[in-house]
């Protein structure tokens, strides 16, 4: 009596997650209602703790909460997780010259007060890392690193500028968030429909550890989804469609604050001029600097009366 209950039991959490898996894939969870989705699988999830279905419910409410928007703290948070993660990957090696962190950080801010930039929770925190590598990357909440090697490629202020905007369009675009979400989406439906055909055959075969594997890899969903975009960011980096928007927001940013639009054009000429000397980094993840240029079209040629006024003070600052 107690195997065909156990049996019963087993093939209705199986047929939950197949549901929750043919919601996923149809989109059901963009509805409105995703937060009460979330809500009730946490629920399910603490009912049956100890249990294998508690690792299940969990992976389908946070399923749920990858369709749903984030709040600016929840923003901060995941994009301190993932800057954590760009950092290790850079051996911690933050730049210990405090006037280039300070100038570089001057710059962010001015970029900044173009009205247009999207606010985060605690404002932005511009970074430089050490590296001869053309690297620049941001993580969700405003955090954007540039290494050494990127500012030592700019010719002026401007060029450094233009940089730092295209990183902030990336966060003001929330495509960081956005990749996260999909990450996060595609590996929880994995996981749930995976599930929901073997729960049934497994679960008298399966010892306690393996059990227990399996509801670790399901509850780490989310954080194994930061993991791999920033590894994709760093390697791969974003779309090509993706990068181009980001070109042309940082356009806006860069005529709102007062520094030249055709400074991203002139600092992708020049690194775009580094040939086979300039791989990795930004030219293993963004589309080609000749192709980005183009794609910019008459904005690449804007001129800006203020541009060699501000070279002065580049010069004095990294000694150019």
């Amino acid at each position: 009596m107690k195997t065909l209950r156990r049996k019963k039991t087993m093939f209705a959490i199986a047929a939950a997650l197949a549901a929750a898996a043919g919601a996923l894939a149809s989109g059901l969870f963009f509805a409105p209602g995703c937060r009460l989705v979330e809500s009730t699988a946490d629920t399910l999830a603490d009912a049956t703790a100890g249990t294998a279905a508690s690792g299940l419910f969990r992976g389908a409410a946070r399923a749920a909460e990858s369709f749903r928007d984030y709040s600016l703290a929840e923003e901060h948070y995941i994009g301190r997780a993932v800057a954590a993660q760009i950092l290790s990957q850079f051996d911690n090696r933050i730049h210990p010259n405090q006037q280039l962190q300070s100038y570089v950080n001057l710059i962010g801010q001015a970029v900044l007060s173009a009205p247009e930039a999207q606010r985060t929770l605690t404002g932005y925190h511009f970074i430089v890392l050490e590296g001869d590598p053309v690297q620049a990357v941001s993580a969700p909440g405003g955090f954007v690193f540039v290494t050494e090697g990127a500012i030592r490629q700019a010719k002026d202020e401007d060029e450094i500028a233009a940089l730092l905007a295209h990183e902030v369009a990336h966060v003001s675009l929330k495509h960081g968030i956005k990749a996260i979400k999909s990450e996060t989406r595609k590996n929880s439906l994995a996981l749930l429909a995976q599930s929901a055909g073997q729960i049934v055959v497994e679960a008298g075969k399966q010892s306690g550890s393996a059990q227990s594997q399996q509801l670790a890899e399901l509850t780490a969903v989310f954080g194994d989804a930061i993991q791999d975009i920033t590894g994709d960011l760093l390697v791969k980096g974003y779309s090509r469609d993706l990068e181009f928007e980001a070109d042309k927001i940082a356009m806006v940013y860069l005529k709102s604050s007062g520094y030249a639009r055709a400074a991203l054009a002139s600092y992708l000429k020049k690194i775009g001029a580094l040939g086979t000397g300039g791989k990795g980094g930004w030219f293993e993840t963004h589309p080609s600097p000749q192709e980005r240029i183009a794609e910019l079209g008459d904005l690449a040629a804007a001129t800006n009366p203020g541009r060699d006024l501000r070279r002065g003070r580049y010069g004095k600052t990294l000694g150019g």
